[in-house]
């Protein structure tokens, strides 16, 4: 059901940035001094940096969801998770879709404005069923174990790389010792970029969950609207504090 309704609620600004960037790159320097065909090899590099660049923005918004304690209310909602299963990729607030679909929109149409502007008569990115082939290989080769319990590692060497389902299934422990690691999507290499990347050791056991707050989220309307109330409170909290604050200062 939580699935259902965040389909329906999904929004990205990919389109609108995309156009932006092209029009301002030509509007201020003009028509591109560098017009390229659009051959397989560009089709293919189009392709590659549209990958990079959404996975990129993903491991931001992702990022952001758990450093803001605002938007962290609502990422809860998928931490509460306690038995890991492939529909708990689903088990996310509309709220963290907003967040990382404006993220990765954004930077996708950073890239595809650069694109547009330097083929004049246009190009399409490579798709397989009209999803980008590293989507495509990455649902196929372990997108399904990341949310398991399931262990499969890559190994030190790949995991310099690729997110292997073991080091998300790190993301999801309820050990402290474990919060605010392992961001990426598919590419771990920028949680070693921001110091966030945490590697599975071998024999570690792991439980999920929030330490406690998962019965919070047992229902639907819990899902939904606590957030919003936990936000609501929270703004309201400071709002008290800085006003007291304010009232209690010495005039000058």
């Amino acid at each position: 059901m939580v699935w259902a309704i965040n389909l329906i609620l999904l929004a990205s600004p990919l389109a609108a940035v995309a156009t932006v960037v092209s029009n301002a790159l030509r509007s201020v320097i003009g028509t591109s001094p560098w017009p390229i065909a659009a051959v397989p090899a560009v089709a293919g590099a189009y392709t590659l940096a549209v990958f990079v660049a959404a996975d990129f923005g993903a491991f931001l918004g992702h990022r952001f969801l758990h450093r803001s304690p605002l938007l962290w209310e609502f990422h809860k909602l998928h931490h509460s998770a306690t038995v890991l299963m492939p529909f708990t990729a689903q088990r996310q607030h509309p709220v963290d879709w907003l967040v990382v679909g404006a993220t990765a929109g954004i930077c996708v149409g950073l890239a595809a404005g650069l694109f547009d502007w330097l083929t004049p008569g246009g190009i399409d990115a490579i798709a397989i069923l009209g999803r980008n082939p590293g989507d495509v290989a990455f649902a196929a080769l372990c997108l399904h174990f990341r949310h398991s319990h399931i262990r499969v590692d890559f190994g030190p060497r790949l995991d310099r790389w690729l997110v292997s389902p073991a080091m998300h299934q790190i993301h999801h422990s309820s050990d402290p010792n474990h919060y605010g690691r392992n961001f990426g999507i598919v590419l771990s290499l920028w949680d070693h970029l921001f110091g966030t990347a945490r590697r599975p050791l071998a024999g570690e056991s792991l439980t999920y969950g929030l330490g406690g707050e998962e019965s919070r989220f047992t229902t639907l309307a819990a899902c939904y609207w606590r957030p919003f109330h936990e936000v609501a409170a929270e703004l309201i909290r400071r709002s008290t504090e800085s006003a007291s604050s304010r009232s209690g200062a010495p005039e000058k």
